[in-house]
């Protein structure tokens, strides 16, 4: 099964603010920055025989979530109640994404970023296999996305001049970012098979992100894991 997941333009907004909020604004319950964020795709979605067409047309953050620098957890009330409540709106619940922060010295370069960090963890691709044994239980679901959007502060803006499908990169200032998914399908068998999915973004594609000014993201001084704004060179 091909797998297409179309994130809309608002999909993509949400998913940057709410991840750029976790990663750079220091959160009181953390002595660092860069914490994890966790929230829930939400959209419509169409199955041919060998062909699935995922349009996420909208994330909602996961404001109940416990989100610290190495892992989050989150609650199925959570789970539960969105289900409830997109049904109304005409909206299908499509899965669930999170966040990898990531600050310059913990990668040596981008490439080991790109290659290591912002792919699915171990713990990350069993979780997604139980959220998807649990909900087949709970609700009947056939098939779960799961996206990770990793954010890692770099020395220098650099803009990405060719769009990956796989693994869309962008720059947002001196903040490298990139997106994956994996889509999780229960088998006729029962197993559980996992397997990629291509991101289509029309405001990515397009290259419209250079539009976004930020400013420089840095340390702030005499602190190693903590991360303020800057703009010509001054403290936001």
């Amino acid at each position: 099964m091909k797998n297409i997941v179309e994130l809309s333009d608002e999909a993509l907004m949400q998913i940057v603010l709410n991840g750029l909020e976790a990663f750079i604004v220091r959160h009181d319950h953390v002595k660092r920055s860069g914490i994890e964020m966790h929230g829930h795709l939400l959209g419509h979605y169409t199955q041919m025989t060998r062909k699935r067409k995922i349009q996420v047309t909208h994330f909602s953050c996961d404001t109940s979530a416990t989100m610290m620098p190495a892992y989050v957890s989150w609650k199925n009330e959570s789970d539960l109640l969105k289900r409830s409540l997109v049904d109304g709106f005409g909206l299908c619940y499509l899965g669930q994404i999170h966040s990898h922060p990531y600050l310059n010295s913990d990668w040596t370069t981008v490439a080991d970023a790109r290659r290591i960090g912002a792919e699915f963890s171990d713990v990350d691709i069993e979780t997604g296999q139980a959220t998807l044994q649990e909900c087949h239980a709970r609700y009947g679901d056939e098939w779960h996305l799961e996206m990770v959007a990793t954010f890692y502060h770099t020395k220098n803006a650099i803009f990405v001049k060719q769009y990956d499908e796989l693994k869309p990169e962008f720059s947002i200032g001196n903040v490298r970012c990139f997106l994956r998914a994996d889509v999780y399908e229960v088998m006729d068998d029962g197993d559980i098979k996992r397997d990629y999915a291509i991101i289509r973004s029309p405001f990515l594609e397009n290259g419209r992100e250079k539009q976004i000014d930020i400013g420089r993201v840095g340390l702030k001084p005499g602190r190693k894991y903590t991360l303020h704004r800057l703009h010509n060179g001054e403290a936001i």
